[in-house]
């Protein structure tokens, strides 16, 4: 599956929001239907939600993705030094306020860095909320660490002055780069204006203490690491490590030590650094949407019911409570994400993920062929793609109202003897109070081409 990181005709819109925290302004981002499941991104240091610009979109498509700043980062406040105590419990206990404060019942976590010591907080403090965990370079053993760790190791074991003063080098313009670049092939596709709203941040006054006081209060997160393996061990949650293995301070080691205490752990590596989506961002996103997809379904509250399994093993046949986020009646920027849902779904060419789209009893007409049902739709789809090879589909809105929707299309493939044809087409949607397709009405046309006349790639 290929994921557009730039602007597309059926983009995602994401919303920037504040909310108030304990006398707190927290700053976040959302995208994705109301309705849909959950999953909570945590960033770490020294960046903010602003990391995740390019991923939020694109899992928004099926979730909805809440992306806060840390107190301290970002667009958050930042309180001053003695009226507010910056160490992970704390910041922990403001993100359970957000937690709390937006109703989130159940939800999937996204843990990256410093985002690790603060999430796994919350999976202790409310164990039956988790539904899954994506730790991307979020460490939670100690042959995690690398050399990298010496100068903090040594301001934990002796807080002097002197110490402390040389973390400011961590702080530097310099060593935020460095963060970003160092692991990378080819640092040409590392955005400067990542490193550089850093950059920007820690260089508010007082910025540069608040992160030396989280430096130091660091070792209370390797103290609670053993805490945290208890956690694993007990609860087993579903989780997904996605690692840079060039990190230069997180090393392999920690991630794959999540297999030992959680038998439903998964790792995966990616040739890159520290901050993986910079770089890994289309394959990461595509790794998570099939993890999150996997999770469950029907369950509005754990990600996975949006998808209603996937095609994944257990998802649910035979339709009973199934849903397919986002609901109808639909708003301009949910028909558009249930647009390219479709899209996504049938470029899989996998008839069992289409298929679960529409309803158990399901009306068809594609062109003069009548179909009825979900097993019938398969076999089409099986048919379909037995003949249509080199297959690859564009989808459009064209207008909605409640719970129908038009959409154009248009499509390429190629004959067993190497023709190539482009199909145009428009379809008719109408949706059942589930989400789920319960009538499909297609009107198609077919005009050759050349290969070299191919734009639907």
């Amino acid at each position: 599956m290929r994921f557009n990181f730039g602007p597309a005709k059926n983009s995602i819109m994401t919303h920037y929001r504040n909310l108030t925290v304990k006398g707190l302004k927290i700053f976040y981002r959302e995208a994705g239907p109301a309705g849909a499941p959950v999953i909570l991104l945590l960033h770490g240091y020294p960046t903010s939600s602003h990391m995740f610009r390019n991923l939020i979109p694109v899992l928004g498509t099926r979730y909805r993705v809440i992306a806060p700043d840390l107190p301290g980062f970002g667009y958050s406040g930042m309180p001053a030094r003695d009226t507010f105590t910056y160490s992970f419990d704390a910041l922990a206990g403001v993100m359970q306020g957000f937690v709390e404060a937006l109703g989130l019942k159940r939800f999937a976590l996204y843990v990256f860095d410093y985002g690790a010591p603060v999430g796994y907080r919350l999976a202790v403090a409310n164990p039956s909320a988790i539904s899954g965990i994506i730790s991307q370079n979020g460490n939670a053993y100690a042959e995690g660490l690398s050399n990298g760790w010496e100068p903090l190791r040594k301001y934990w074991d002796d807080p002097s002055a002197a110490n402390r003063e040389a973390l400011k080098a961590m702080v530097a313009a310099d060593f935020i780069k460095f963060q970003y670049v160092e692991g990378v092939a080819d640092p040409s596709r590392v955005a400067p204006e990542a490193y550089g709203l850093d950059q920007y941040f820690l260089d508010r006054p007082g910025s540069v203490e608040v992160q030396l006081d989280l430096m130091l209060d660091y070792r209370n997160n390797v103290r609670l690491y053993p805490a945290w393996q208890e956690y694993f061990r007990q609860y087993r949650p579903r989780l997904l490590a996605v690692w840079g293995d060039r990190d230069p301070f997180f090393l392999p080691a920690g991630a794959e030590a999540y297999r030992r205490d959680n038998p439903n752990a998964v790792v995966k590596f990616y040739p890159t650094g520290h901050f993986a989506l910079e770089t890994h961002g289309e394959e990461i996103a595509g790794d998570i949407l099939g993890f999150l997809d996997a999770l469950g379904a029907g369950d509005p509250g754990a990600p996975g019911a949006s998808a209603a399994g996937a095609g994944m093993p257990g998802a649910s046949a035979a339709g009973a409570g199934e849903k397919r986020y986002p609901l109808p009646p639909f708003t301009r920027e949910t028909a558009l994400q249930k647009v390219q849902l479709a899209e996504d779904a049938w470029n899989s060419k996998d008839p069992e993920r289409v298929s679960l789209a529409y309803s158990v009893d399901t009306e068809w007409r594609n062109r003069t062929e009548f179909i009825n049902g979900r097993e019938e739709v398969k076999a089409f789809l099986r048919r379909k793609w037995q003949k249509e090879l080199g297959y690859k589909l564009k989808k459009e809105l064209w207008g909605f109202r409640e719970n129908r929707m038009a959409v154009r299309f248009e499509y390429e493939w190629h004959d067993g003897a190497g023709q190539w044809y482009r199909s145009y087409g428009n379809e008719l949607w109408e949706f059942d109070e589930n989400g789920l397709m319960r009538k499909r009405f297609a009107s198609i046309n077919d005009a050759p081409i050349e290969e070299k006349d191919r734009r639907v790639k």
